[in-house]
C-alpha cells in the first residue's frame, strides 16, 4: 500500500487531497487502518481488479466508484496506423510547439473545456473548468522533465491539438496527454495526437509507448487498441469528499 499527500492538488483542485494505492497483498485491516489514518477534504483509491471485498468495503465506507483506469503500451514493432486515416496524411503534420504555440495550447488546456471524460469533470463537487486548471499545471510540471515534448499537432498548417510525452527509464516514453481544440473534435481527427506521440517518441530513441485511458472515453481506447496498443493493466478508481 502506498499513501500519499498529494500536495500538488491543492493548487490544481483548491483541496488538501491523499491518494491510496492498495496492493493485491493488502487486506481489509489495512486498508481499514489506512482509511482511519487519513485527514483531507478529496481521497482518490486505486484498487486493483479482483479484490471484491475491498470494492464492498470502499463503498460501504462511502467511496463511489468513478472510472477504470487502463494502462496500455505499445511497441515498435507493433505500432501501426489504420488505411482508413491515411488519406489525411498530405494535410497534416506536427512539430515541437514553439513559445507561442506552447501559450495557444496551454490556453486551450486551461480555459477550453477540452476534458470531458476524466474524474475531475465528471465529479460533482468539481467540473471541466477545475478539471482544465489540473491539467493546465499538470502539463507545465510534465514539460520541466528532460527530453519532454509538446507538439502542436496541424491540419492544413493550423494548429487543432496538442500531444504531450516524456521519457521514462530505458526506452519507454509516456504519452501523459493529447487532445484535439473543441472546433476539431467530430472531424475524424482524433487519432492524430496519439499518432503523433507516438512517431515522436520513435524519432527521440524509444521504442515502447506507455500511456492510461479512462473508461469513461471508450472511442480513445478503441483508436489505441486499432493502433496497436494492448491492454497491460486495469485499475478501479474510488473516490471520497469530506465535509
Amino acid at each position: 500500500m502506498e499513501i500519499i499527500d498529494a500536495i500538488w492538488e491543492v493548487r490544481n483542485l483548491g483541496v488538501k487531497c491523499i491518494e491510496i494505492n492498495l496492493g493485491e497483498s493488502d487486506s481489509l485491516d489495512d486498508l481499514d487502518k489506512a482509511l482511519k489514518s487519513i485527514e483531507c477534504d478529496y481521497s482518490v483509491i486505486r484498487l486493483p481488479i479482483n479484490m471484491p471485498l475491498h470494492l464492498e468495503n470502499l463503498q460501504n465506507q462511502g467511496y463511489r466508484f468513478i472510472e477504470t483506469n487502463i494502462q496500455l503500451s505499445c511497441d515498435q514493432a507493433n505500432f501501426n496506423l489504420p488505411k482508413i486515416y491515411h488519406r489525411f496524411f498530405d494535410m497534416t503534420s506536427y512539430n515541437l510547439a514553439n513559445e507561442q504555440e506552447k501559450e495557444t495550447i496551454l490556453e486551450y488546456i486551461k480555459n477550453k473545456n477540452i476534458f470531458d471524460t476524466d474524474k475531475i469533470s465528471l465529479d460533482p463537487r468539481f467540473s471541466k473548468s477545475i478539471s482544465g486548471r489540473r491539467y493546465y499545471y499538470w502539463t507545465k510540471d510534465i514539460l520541466k522533465k528532460e527530453k519532454s515534448q509538446l507538439l502542436a499537432i496541424k491540419y492544413k498548417d493550423n494548429i487543432i491539438g496538442f500531444a504531450v510525452n516524456y521519457p521514462q527509464v530505458g526506452n519507454t516514453s509516456n504519452a501523459f496527454l493529447g487532445g484535439l481544440f473543441p472546433d476539431y473534435k467530430k472531424t475524424g481527427l482524433g487519432f492524430l495526437p496519439i499518432y503523433y506521440n507516438v512517431i515522436s517518441s520513435l524519432l527521440r530513441g524509444d521504442t515502447n509507448i506507455i500511456t492510461g485511458v479512462s473508461s469513461n472515453n471508450s472511442p480513445i481506447l478503441r483508436l489505441h487498441l486499432s493502433m496497436g496498443f494492448r491492454i497491460e493493466k486495469l485499475t478501479y478508481i474510488f473516490v471520497k469528499h469530506f465535509g
